[in-house]
């Protein structure tokens, strides 16, 4: 009887020594599995308070207002300009009537068939135009100076120099004349200026 105490007494304390080392293994590992878990949490998802919450909302809208209201430097500048001052020194109205314009001096235009002399005594020279030729001349001191007399195809010309009669004043006529037509320009200068007058026979 007395043999079998010691091995019991070993057993006993050796049931008690592994219940021991697994009660402390248990809580190391529980331990370190909550301080795991409580970075993992800590670093993924933390919840924010409410002032947090309406401070983050507020610099938000405070941004968005800054830069709706900053100007765009490619838009073009909308403010409108000022009306004119009426009592300015603006251009005139437009609408009225049109000044009128300054009167002739020169008292009138010559007649058909006459050329107002210059300055000098002398008139610009006159091209006269007809169905035999054509004659250039001019007034130069109170007489007829034709310059030029160039008859149409088929028309001869003839110059002559006339004193006048009581129905034709005094000055120069030129003749164009062809097999079939006689045309007749006379000419004739009075105060210095040039007339003429164109005659037809068959």
């Amino acid at each position: 009887m007395s043999g079998e105490k010691p091995v019991r007494g070993k057993t006993a304390l050796g049931v008690v020594g592994w219940a021991v080392a697994a009660v402390v293994a248990t809580t190391v590992g529980v331990a370190a599995l909550s301080a795991i878990g409580a970075g993992i949490t800590d670093s993924v998802v933390r919840p924010l308070s409410q002032d947090e919450v309406e401070g983050r909302i507020a610099a938000a809208d405070a941004t968005a207002s800054a830069e709706e209201n900053r100007p765009d430097p490619n838009e073009p500048d909308s403010t409108p300009s000022p009306p004119p001052d009426p009592q300015g020194d603006g251009p005139p109205a437009t609408g009225g009537p049109a000044p009128s314009e300054e009167p002739d001096q020169s008292g009138g235009q010559a007649e058909e068939g006459q050329n107002q002399p210059d300055q000098g005594g002398a008139v610009s020279p006159e091209l006269i135009e007809t169905p035999g030729g054509m004659v250039t001349a001019r007034c130069a001191q109170g007489r007829v100076e034709v310059l030029s007399a160039s008859p149409a195809q088929a028309f001869g010309v003839d110059v002559d120099n006339e004193d006048g009669d009581d129905d034709e004043p005094p000055g120069v006529t030129v003749q164009f004349e062809s097999d079939e037509d006689e045309i007749e320009v006379h000419l004739s200068c009075a105060d210095s200026v040039l007339s003429h007058r164109v005659s037809y026979d068959d």
